[in-house]
């Protein structure tokens, strides 16, 4: 399945450098989600200690200032893991999508654009904010640039709403390995722990779709 079942959520801002890029975020061809933060450099591999020695010595953050910035790059750079769950709002709506890898891009490491911090992203869903529960709403309307969904993920009634956007499967596994995979799946749906309860409902539910 590629990764352990324990899904996180996230919220992240449309303005990186404070400068809003909703509409290039939901790319049709190529999703992504990015941050500010220019002149630091590719993070690849960069550890936490180091991106703080970084942010201090680029912009001059001690104290609250730099603990706020650390710890939204941070969360973007190492928090964050494949297949995690990503929600931005757009006024009254919110996008939910699947996130991937991060990736510098170099182009766009200047304070003109200042989003060179990017994940590809998939995304999923667009719904009304009202329609999410109360914990997600509160949630989207954090004014943090990234943070992590607070509560167990299975608290957050989100996978009513993620459609199926997975490739056929059909079309490159036998019949045999699917049904297999999807035993795997439903014994998932027995677990102690919420969060694989939770994963398993929605893979199952994609693959129905």
């Amino acid at each position: 399945m590629g990764r352990s079942f324990t899904i996180n959520i996230f919220q992240v801002k449309s303005k990186p450098h404070g400068i809003e890029r909703i509409h290039e975020f939901l790319d049709e061809v190529e999703g992504f989600i990015a941050i500010g933060w220019p002149g630091i450099g590719n993070l690849t591999d960069v550890p936490k200690e180091e991106i703080k020695e970084l942010l201090a010595k680029k912009y001059g953050y001690d104290g609250s200032h730099l603990a706020y910035a650390l710890g939204a790059v941070n969360a973007f750079i190492h928090t964050m893991q494949l297949e995690d769950i990503v929600l931005v709002k757009e006024n009254n709506y919110v996008h939910i999508g699947k996130i991937g890898k991060y990736r510098y891009v170099e182009k766009y490491d200047n304070d003109t654009d200042g989003m060179c911090h990017q994940r590809s992203v998939e995304w999923l869903a667009t719904v009304e904010k009202r329609d999410l529960n109360e914990k997600v709403q509160e949630h989207v309307d954090n004014r943090g640039t990234v943070t992590k969904f607070k509560h167990p993920t299975s608290m957050a009634d989100i996978d009513m709403y993620i459609q199926n956007s997975s490739k056929n499967f059909n079309s490159t596994l036998d019949e045999e390995t699917i049904n297999l995979a999807i035993d795997v799946i439903k014994q998932q749906l027995h677990s102690a722990d919420l969060d694989r309860r939770f994963h398993a409902a929605v893979e199952l539910l994609r693959f129905v779709k």
